[in-house]
């Protein structure tokens, strides 16, 4: 099997010529250079917005949310769900042991009786 490689371009690439390369560095290089001056004019009218535009601060309303109600709840439901877990399941391994049982003793009978030895 041969082996994958995660990184680095695939085998299968084609090279390009040295002028289209030359075109796919200009287009990279005036690429970057439009998403600096997009920072740059962003930053710029942040910095201007946030100068002039009143807190918001002690306008908002204070909101419980109730994590510790929440936690409590939880915890209960956590508590009653391991104990019907624990109930039901030694519930269910015993009809499964009482069924194995019954299958062997049926399985057993069953080949006592074809067995000519």
């Amino acid at each position: 099997m041969r082996p994958v490689a995660k990184f680095g371009p695939p085998a299968f690439k084609r090279k390009r010529p040295p002028e289209e390369e030359a075109e796919v560095r200009r287009r990279r290089a005036q690429s970057q250079r439009d998403n600096v001056a997009i920072a740059d004019m962003t930053n710029t009218m942040m910095r201007g917005a946030s100068h002039d535009a009143p807190s918001v601060a002690g306008q908002l309303p204070s909101i419980y949310i109730g994590f510790d109600d929440l936690y409590s709840r939880m915890n209960q439901f956590s508590a009653r769900f391991d104990d019907l877990s624990r109930r039901e399941g030694c519930a269910c391994l015993r009809s499964a042991t009482s069924f194995a049982i019954a299958l062997y003793d049926g399985i057993s009978g069953i080949v006592a009786d074809t067995c000519f030895v």
